[in-house]
């Protein structure tokens, strides 16, 4: 072949091979390819504190946030922060960090001493069922603490019909637990309740205690009705009461009068004439 025809055949086949490359390139243009769809990375909600909380507080909304994250959330992370909030913190949690349920513990279920409130204490008594209403008890339920006080603890003063004394000792009182004095197999019908009192309240309390008997009384849920006065045997009995010895008031003599000044004669004079006279009164 000649060398003439070999550069035509050349020529006729890069122009041929161009002419293919830019029809494949404008068909590119034409038909875009759709880019392959990427793997989404899945997201895990996250219940984070927003400070640090202290070991028994209990968790409000505020105390936390949700967060996302793509890292694989713990075993028994809290799906949403309604499932927190109002619950006890069994340890101390630091800021933004996780909250699991192994961190906290309901209300109810939680140890005696993360119960009670902030600057309170907690105090028990073994309640009387036969005069109180330890039966009917229940824990955050509010009651008045009532005294009855002997007349021995005022040194045996009066030994009439007022020789004791019931009194309001504290009123709206936060009941924070109820349950069995000694234990639930002992029995016996006495039940043992927890009451939180203010640290001045404790040793009035106790006080109570060792001087007299104590009782609870019910309060209705948001009442805050003023305490009753106190209250003593004679203003129960009232008229029947015994009367008392009746107080003989001496006797005390009347002074002598004193003499009436001796009685003097009137006369009316007019122009220098007496026109008038009276005798004196017993005179006549």
């Amino acid at each position: 072949m000649r060398p003439q025809a070999v550069g035509q055949l050349m020529i006729g086949f890069g122009a041929i091979l161009g002419l293919t490359l830019i029809a494949f390139g404008l068909w590119r243009v034409l038909n875009p390819r759709e880019p392959r769809p990427v793997a989404a990375v899945p997201k895990h909600q996250l219940i984070v504190t927003t400070r640090a909380i202290a070991r028994g507080s209990v968790l409000a909304p505020a105390d936390l946030k949700i967060t996302e994250t793509s890292a694989q959330p713990p075993a028994d992370a809290l799906p949403d922060a309604t499932a927190a909030a109002g619950q006890l913190t069994s340890i101390d949690i630091p800021q933004g960090v996780t909250v699991t349920r192994a961190m906290l513990t309901p209300a109810q279920t939680a140890p005696l001493a993360m119960q009670v409130p902030e600057g309170l204490r907690a105090v028990s008594l073994d309640a009387d069922v036969e005069a109180g209403v330890a039966r009917y008890l229940a824990a955050g339920d509010k009651v008045d603490v009532q005294t009855v006080l002997e007349n021995r603890v005022f040194g045996g003063m009066g030994s009439g019909p007022d020789s004791g004394r019931a009194a309001t000792l504290m009123t709206n009182v936060l009941v924070l637990a109820v349950g069995e004095a000694g234990g639930a197999d002992q029995g016996g019908g006495r039940r043992a309740v927890t009451l939180a009192l203010t640290p001045e309240q404790v040793p009035d309390f106790m006080l109570a205690r060792s001087l007299g008997r104590v009782f609870l009384a019910l309060r209705r849920p948001g009442e805050e009705a003023a305490p009753t006065p106190a209250s003593t045997l004679s203003s129960l009995t009232g008229a029947y009461a015994a009367p008392r010895p009746a107080v003989v008031m001496p006797v005390v003599s009347r002074a002598a009068p004193r003499p009436r000044p001796a009685a003097m004669p009137v006369e009316v004079v007019l122009d220098g004439r007496s026109i008038l006279q009276l005798p004196a009164e017993g005179a006549r």
